[in-house]
């Protein structure tokens, strides 16, 4: 048996079965909730135009593109919404197909619900017997949110086969079943974006997929799942418009202006656990605009507030958040030589 087959655990679940409890199952046509949505947005600084496209698309529960320049959150916004799913979905721990197993049930990307066991007679003492318990074929486990990124390649899109074990491991996609996959950095991949949009955005038209086993055999599954994607590219430049409406939503996330960057270095600041006064928080603000020549990010001020709690401990005193502490940490950021003045752009030096 072990030559044939070194899967060790619950007995797997056979495609009808998965069928019947899947495909007949309300997950395809999930969506989160309004309050969900806003609960994850609640530590985010976002403009009002890009909260309600993003609210609006993601409610939808269909896929979406999020793209802009790199720095602004997009990565950040798509974390935290698959942070906040709510709701449970059930995952069998491997699937029976042709002589063939997958393994589906995964701790890395799956969160078990507990099961409180039954009393007996209700009376609160000992548990029910193995034939009146849970399936235990199936988990319960919290909607999965899963996001990859550059790493994955077309291999990642089928299923995997490890020739020393004998059975195969459930691609990203299956294993978000019921839930979210996020692809980050979309573009970047090793399999081009036409075809990777090909292969997932036929499947959620269908609501099915299809896998193929190394045997020769093909086997059609549920398909139950939103598909997000984060960008640095134009979607257009990423591929032909005929791939592109199959993505219903599309979204831009705009860079912070200055008042929306002085709002973010202020959060980024007190997430240190310290505390700047807003005349200063206005001032560092303005400087880093000249410096930048406009080109302000939430992730720049991020890395600025680092960097100078990282040059208090350095110095052996407490952070001050003051535009010469940003001035010090600017020039390392953007690796200015020591002495030299960054350099403001045009535009911003004749503001």
């Amino acid at each position: 048996a072990l030559e044939r087959c070194r899967y060790a655990g619950a007995a797997p679940v056979t495609l009808e079965q998965y069928e019947r409890v899947i495909g007949g199952s309300d997950a395809g046509r999930w969506r989160p909730s309004v309050s969900m949505i806003k609960e994850s947005f609640k530590e985010l600084i976002l403009d009002d135009t890009t909260a309600d496209f993003l609210e609006r698309a993601l409610h939808s529960g269909r896929s979406l593109m999020l793209y802009g320049p790199s720095g602004n959150g997009k990565t950040t916004v798509l974390t935290e919404f698959i942070k906040h799913l709510d709701g449970e979905v059930l995952i069998p721990n491997a699937l029976y197909a042709y002589g063939q197993i997958i393994r589906m049930f995964d701790g890395m990307v799956h969160r078990r619900v507990e099961v409180e066991p039954k009393a007996e007679n209700g009376d609160g003492n000992g548990a029910r017997g193995n034939d009146e318990g849970p399936d235990r074929r199936w988990v319960r486990a919290k909607r999965p949110g899963l996001l990859v990124g550059g790493e994955f390649t077309e291999e990642s899109l089928e299923l995997g086969y490890d020739p020393i074990t004998r059975f195969y491991q459930a691609p990203k996609h299956l294993k978000a079943q019921g839930g979210v996959l996020v692809v980050d950095d979309f573009g970047r991949q090793k399999v081009s974006p036409s075809d990777l949009l090909n292969r997932w955005i036929m499947a959620l038209e269908r609501g099915r997929d299809n896998l193929l086993l190394r045997t020769g055999e093909s086997i059609d599954v549920p398909f139950h799942l939103t598909i997000l994607f984060s960008t640095n590219l134009n979607p257009s430049d990423l591929t032909d418009s005929a791939y592109l409406r199959r993505v219903p939503y599309k979204a831009y996330m705009a860079p912070a202006d200055s008042a929306r960057f002085a709002e973010i270095l202020g959060l980024a600041i007190r997430k240190s656990g310290w505390e700047a006064q807003t005349d200063t928080v206005a001032a560092v603000t303005k400087f880093l605009e000249v410096a930048t020549g406009g080109d302000l990010s939430g992730s720049l001020a991020r890395d600025l507030v680092t960097i100078v709690l990282d040059n208090a401990t350095h110095e052996g005193h407490e952070p001050v958040f003051d535009v010469a502490a940003f001035d010090l940490a600017y020039r390392q950021f953007a690796g200015i030589p020591d002495g030299q003045r960054p350099a403001p752009h045009a535009a911003a030096a004749q503001q």
